[in-house]
């Protein structure tokens, strides 16, 4: 069966939970508002104590960041697996209204006085360093492996932001001191919260010794972007569709 011809049942569109997140740009969900697995984060554990498993790269400010060919292994199909065993994708779907594809996904660790990332919005992707083009209404899953606090705080979104961009760096300068709704992801080991990638949103700097660690899954609402959004995941993209099948030909039996 094509994923292309494949549709998920959607949930009452007049749903508090929908009319919310496409409002406000964003949802949190609570470790209990899904099925969460401590036993997962254990796993998590053993990768983020061997530093062989991840590098550095630039553009993360001095977060490190999963190796590709970590990434790609088997050992690390858990990951992916997470998101279908738990339900958490399940719920996305619902709160969003549409299905969701894997595009791609980062294992991002901060320790110490990591540097912030920037008032930024998702709203374009890369091919060969070059930006190519807008990307419509991507979304961005963060799971957190930490408990976050004022010292180890988590990403900030600009509530509604995702409703107005003139694609103006001078624009969201001012935009984003003069509108208020600035919101902080913030909570335990397993909460997780889901954007609109057009919404303005940052990555706070690290003010103790404290660590971060946030797995970001990138999702788009058709399976196009999955062959032209930049990635190099393909092992992980297959798995991701094999069980997407199997969520969607259980939702049509229940439907």
């Amino acid at each position: 069966m094509s994923l292309r011809n494949i549709h998920t049942p959607l949930s009452n569109l007049d749903a508090p939970e929908l009319v919310n997140f496409h409002r406000n740009g964003f949802h949190f969900f609570e470790r209990e508002s899904y099925s969460w697995c401590p036993e997962f984060f254990e796993k998590i554990k053993h990768f983020r104590n061997n530093d062989s498993n991840f590098e550095l790269k630039s553009k993360n400010n001095g977060g490190r960041t999963l190796k590709n060919e970590v990434m790609e292994s088997r050992k690390a199909s858990f990951i992916v697996d997470y998101l279908f065993e738990t339900n958490l994708l399940q719920r996305c779907m619902e709160v969003v209204g549409t299905p969701l594809y894997l595009t791609n996904y980062i294992f991002i660790e901060c320790h110490g006085k990591t540097k912030s990332l920037p008032w930024h919005r998702d709203t374009y992707h890369y091919k060969n360093s070059n930006r190519v083009g807008l990307i419509p209404y991507n979304y961005k899953l963060l799971i957190s492996n930490d408990h976050l606090d004022n010292n180890s705080s988590g990403t900030e979104v600009l509530k509604g932001s995702h409703n107005i961009d003139f694609s103006s760096s001078l624009f969201d300068f001012f935009y984003k001191i003069l509108k208020p709704g600035k919101t902080r992801f913030s909570g335990r080991i397993g909460d997780a919260i889901i954007f609109n990638g057009h919404a303005m949103h940052r990555r706070p700097e690290t003010k103790s010794n404290k660590s971060r660690s946030t797995i970001i899954f990138g999702l788009a609402p058709v399976q196009w972007h999955q062959t032209s959004y930049v990635k190099n995941h393909s092992n992980v993209i297959e798995r991701y569709n094999q069980n997407f099948e199997k969520l969607i030909s259980a939702n049509n039996q229940n439907a």
